[in-house]
């Protein structure tokens, strides 16, 4: 079944889907307003590591930039083709400020937000050509979470990526990640295709690995088994029939009668060669490869992931129930995507969490549906009411948990959330004194910061991950700023790292390790900027 093509109807959709969107959006609003006096919001709220890195690599492109340099380290290595898709949000901030940066990235993250709400309720249109039906699966799929608020945690709380709002409300990537998988799986099994959606899917494939490349395989392995199941579905039928040779024929019209094998087939060529590109990168070269190594972000225990998806699992379940037995095309792909996608999170890799992207999506998908379908109907005419409201009021204060963490965050003046006045101005101070081959050494509250909002200068020691041998360099970091490294060593730690200038916040570090050769060169409130050398 496609989607109605009534242009009230997508227009209602439209509309609902700019009001997630900015229900998404409105923490930001809130933070922005409650970031007490003196102090500035940076324009992240979750993840605020995570986030200040993107606004780091905005930066680079801003610079213009194409090539991808890891700023959380003072080693020097060569660029490489990565984070395109951040790097090119930058080149629409030429200014490099951060409000500018801020300003793309959130205006990036709206934007594939409503295309991906949009392309839901297209999605919607292959079980149901009701409006209403489809409009409350859009609402579904758009604002629930699972039982987090209830059970005191829950992967809806700690894991953004796997639940479509918090998808929109965190980053940039993630919705338009979520869109892609969307669109990839259904193009390449349902959707009647073109030689457009081969080009589509071609493009696609390479876009989808070069923003997220865990989700490429995840795409692959699902339009890959539910075609590995008809084809076997079909070769059964065949051999239990009487001609043999006319069932081989039957299975070889078929096979030819599959041309969304083309667009899986054409989906991979775009994905496979930068699949490998990246991981030829993460073996061999060097600073990439410390990177990886220690960047592990195992999966939560599966108690925490059927909390996260609370009463979607249920619901979901009774979806894929009834379409099995009713022979729902889309019901069962996604019931298949469900399983595929949910067993490759417990896969032995470093970065499992990271597969759970867009797992939210069919599992919502099939909730409408086993609710509609198993259980709307059964309903008295009072309880249809008030029921499926009651649904998504329960569904959805995880959300609004985490978008009140956020808005605390800034209340509360958590680092890389706001900057104090004095950090505020030491970054100006920055973007305009340093430049991207400067050396900056910084404690860690500031030194996440600099390559953001300081106009792109490396830094020893800013990211838990994306700084080699992390837990050593921040280890020296400390031992420098609170004085428990003795000059001649705090000289020789300068030296190593080559540092030109070094950021000391007065009122937390008063007696760091400084060497005669530094002297200062700017002071604002409490943060002082010293030059090393002549």
């Amino acid at each position: 079944m496609l989607p109605s093509q009534d242009r009230r109807e997508w227009l209602w959709a439209s509309a609902l889907s700019v009001l997630i969107v900015l229900l998404a959006s409105l923490a930001y609003v809130v933070a922005w307003e409650v970031t007490p006096p003196g102090h500035h919001f940076t324009g992240v709220l979750i993840n605020p590591l995570d986030g200040l890195s993107y606004l780091a690599k905005m930066g680079q492109g801003s610079a213009g930039s194409w090539q991808f340099r890891l700023p959380y380290t003072a080693e020097p290595h060569t660029p490489v083709l990565l984070f395109t898709y951040h790097l090119a949000l930058g080149h629409l901030a030429p200014s490099g400020s951060p409000h500018s940066l801020a300003l793309v990235y959130h205006l990036a993250r709206v934007v594939c937000g409503w295309g991906l709400l949009m392309a839901v309720y297209w999605a919607t249109g292959w079980v149901t050509t009701e409006p209403s039906k489809r409009r409350w699966a859009l609402g579904l799929v758009g604002l629930s979470g699972g039982i987090g608020w209830l059970a005191g945690g829950g992967t809806d709380l700690l894991v953004p990526e796997s639940i479509t709002f918090s998808s929109i409300m965190v980053n940039a990537h993630f919705g338009l990640t979520s869109l892609l998988m969307l669109a990839l799986v259904m193009g390449a099994t349902l959707a009647v295709p073109t030689r457009r959606h081969g080009v589509l899917a071609l493009c696609g494939g390479a876009l989808l690995a070069s923003i997220q490349p865990l989700a490429a395989p995840v795409v692959l392995a699902v339009v890959g088994t539910w075609h590995a199941v008809n084809w076997l579905h079909g070769r059964s039928a065949a051999n239990g029939g009487q001609d043999r040779l006319g069932s081989r024929s039957s299975v070889c019209r078929r096979l030819k009668l599959e041309p969304n094998l083309t667009v899986m087939i054409l989906c991979g060529a775009g994905a496979v060669p930068l699949l490998a590109y990246g991981l030829a990168l993460s073996h061999y070269h060097p600073l990439i490869h410390r990177w990886m190594e220690q960047n592990v972000t195992p999966s939560p225990p599966i108690g925490e992931w059927l909390v996260g998806y609370g009463l979607l699992v249920p619901l979901a379940v009774l979806g894929g129930l009834l379409a099995l037995k009713k022979g729902n095309r889309a019901g069962k792909l996604w019931l298949l995507w469900c399983l595929v996608q949910a067993s490759m999170i417990f896969l032995p890799i470093a970065l499992q969490r990271r597969l759970s992207t867009g797992l939210h999506l069919p599992i919502a998908l099939l909730a409408a549906q086993g609710f509609w379908s198993g259980i709307y109907g059964r309903l008295g005419r009072t309880a249809r009411r008030w029921v499926p409201a009651v649904l998504l009021v329960l569904v959805l204060p995880s959300n609004v948990l985490l978008a009140l963490a956020g808005v605390s965050a800034a209340q509360n003046r958590h680092p890389g959330v706001v900057l104090s006045d004095a950090q505020w101005r030491t970054m100006e101070w920055l973007r305009t004194n340093a430049s991207a081959a400067t050396v900056v050494l910084a404690d860690a509250e500031l030194g996440a910061a600099v390559p953001a909002l300081g106009g792109g200068a490396r830094v020893v020691y800013g990211h838990p991950f994306e700084t080699p041998e992390a837990e050593e360099t921040y280890a020296d970091v400390e031992s420098f700023y609170t004085g428990r490294m003795g000059l001649g060593q705090a000289d020789g730690f300068l030296e190593h790292y080559a540092v030109e200038l070094v950021l000391v916040q007065t009122d937390r570090y008063p007696a760091p390790s400084l060497p005669v050769a530094v002297y200062p060169i700017f002071q604002t409130g409490p943060v002082v900027v010293y030059r090393r050398g002549p």
